[in-house]
């Protein structure tokens, strides 16, 4: 419950910024808006970072890699960006879907 109550709240905060870039009746640029965005976008990261490391253990990895000729492994860093961008696309269509016709 405390989630789903959290993710409405976000989904408000977020709304204007959302209906601004699709161009809707009542969406503006607001700075408060980009903030919650990045921060539902780091909720989720924080969620996948995790298993972001242990991609590297897996078949698909360990063939791109091979064929790659590459190390298979991911640094923390890069786990770090590959789980906030992936976050913060979860974060932005989840505000796209709801927003469209």
């Amino acid at each position: 419950m405390v989630a789903f109550v959290a993710q409405w709240l976000l989904t408000l905060a977020e709304r204007p910024l959302w209906r601004w870039i699709l161009r809707r009746k009542d969406g503006r640029f607001i700075m408060a808006s980009v903030v919650v965005t990045g921060i539902d976008g780091l909720l989720n990261a924080a969620g996948l970072y995790p298993y972001v490391g242990s991609l590297t253990g897996s078949n698909l990895v360990a063939m791109i890699a091979d064929v790659a000729r590459v190390d298979p492994t991911i640094e923390k860093p890069a786990a770090f960006l590959i789980a906030g961008a992936v976050g913060l696309l979860v974060a932005a269509l989840a505000e796209f879907y709801w927003e469209l016709d």
